[in-house]
């Protein structure tokens, strides 16, 4: 069970800060022979990016001075050497800011994910509960390229910038995320990051935080439509249910909207419900095409603690209870795809640790109300 001292974000806040000093010592202790490379090798990837600006900079600063300096040239002349120069430096300084954006990511993400490991044990700890971080980061990538050397190309650059493996539990978490019916859009790419797993209630937990983006086209085609940046959870249940059952927040029409996942659910064979709780359902609907079992495993301090959560904030919440398990996805501006802190400090640390641990809390209290029996 969780700390009854962790009742609230106000607690938490105070209980990390009571604990920083030891916290960021940890980190230290695990992750501090790994700062100077990862300071040394993003200070790298950030000269590359300039130097690769500099590349396309350079032909027009030449283009510039020849129709100040070589007015006499003809025009078949200067066009040549315009497209020469351009080449030239595209080609060279291209070539060398890609290698240095690109040489040092093994190390960056071995730093990023040393301190997740750390923070996210850290924060079970601290929560009470026993719960581990499985995997840092993977990406999984789902675009189809066209079977022609420039196809497998293209292929092969889009994986080696990524660097990460498809893994299986990251291949599980998008598996598990498409039996959630919780996102009803078409989605190819996906950024899996801080995957992890508690035993709650003799229950397993298993989250993750994702960027769910579709991505159609290619080069100057290429369109990219975000769709959720957030955390996704999903927690065995000890049986099997005979219904489906949904709960959504109003949210907004335009993003991750309310009206279109609740179409496609009703759609589906599920009716909204009433729950006799005004407040609740102001905030909160709940479609099921059981509502007996729906009742019946939205407790009152499920739903409170639900509402208590939710309440104030501007940004939608989605949940499923389908066959054994209970899936929910919600958005978190504070979700860090693939980066941690900048330094090891106490300020850096409790930051980033507090955006950990808030949406967990949450995750932790709501599902240890989750009716078992």
């Amino acid at each position: 069970m969780i700390p009854e001292r962790i009742t609230d974000e106000s607690v938490l806040s105070g209980a990390i800060l009571k604990s920083l000093p030891s916290i960021t010592e940890a980190v230290k202790k695990e992750v501090g022979t790994l700062e100077v490379d990862y300071i040394r090798y993003r200070r790298r990837q950030r000269l590359g990016v300039l130097v690769i600006a500099f590349g396309f900079l350079l032909p027009n600063v030449v283009i510039f001075a020849m129709e100040i300096l070589a007015a006499g040239i003809t025009s078949w002349w200067s066009n040549a050497i315009n497209i020469l120069v351009f080449l030239a430096s595209v080609l060279l300084f291209g070539y060398f800011g890609l290698l240095m954006m690109i040489s040092g990511a093994r190390n960056i993400r071995r730093f990023h994910g040393s301190v997740d490991h750390v923070l996210f044990a850290q924060t079970f700890s601290l929560l009470g509960v026993d719960g581990k971080l499985i995997e840092h980061s993977a990406a999984l990538d789902e675009r189809e390229f066209p079977e022609t050397k420039l196809g497998r190309l293209k292929k092969m650059l889009v994986l080696f910038a990524r660097e990460h493996k498809r893994s299986k539990e990251a291949n599980d978490s998008v598996a598990l995320l498409k039996q959630s019916e919780l996102i009803t859009e078409a989605f190819n790419h996906s950024e899996v990051d801080n995957l992890f797993s508690a035993t709650i209630n003799g229950q397993v937990l298993h989250g993750a935080e994702l960027d769910i983006k579709h991505i159609t086209g290619h080069g100057k085609q290429r369109q990219t439509k975000d769709i959720f940046k957030g955390y996704f959870v999903s927690y065995e249940l000890p049986h099997v249910l005979d219904g489906r059952t949904f709960i959504s927040t109003e949210g907004d029409e335009s993003g991750f909207g309310h009206r279109t996942f609740w179409s496609s659910v009703t759609g589906a064979g599920a009716a909204e419900t009433k729950l006799e709780w005004n407040d609740f359902e102001a905030l909160l609907h709940v479609a099921t095409t059981d509502r007996i079992e729906a009742r019946y495993i939205l407790t009152p301090r499920f739903m409170a603690e639900l509402y208590d959560w939710w309440k104030g904030r501007e940004t939608n919440i989605r949940m499923s209870f389908i066959g054994n398990r209970f899936y929910m996805i919600f958005p978190d501006s504070q979700t860090r795809i693939d980066e941690t802190v900048d330094k090891i400090n106490e300020e850096e640390v409790r930051q980033y640790m507090l955006a950990i641990a808030r949406p967990l809390m949450h995750v932790v209290r709501l599902v240890e109300n989750i009716r078992m029996s």
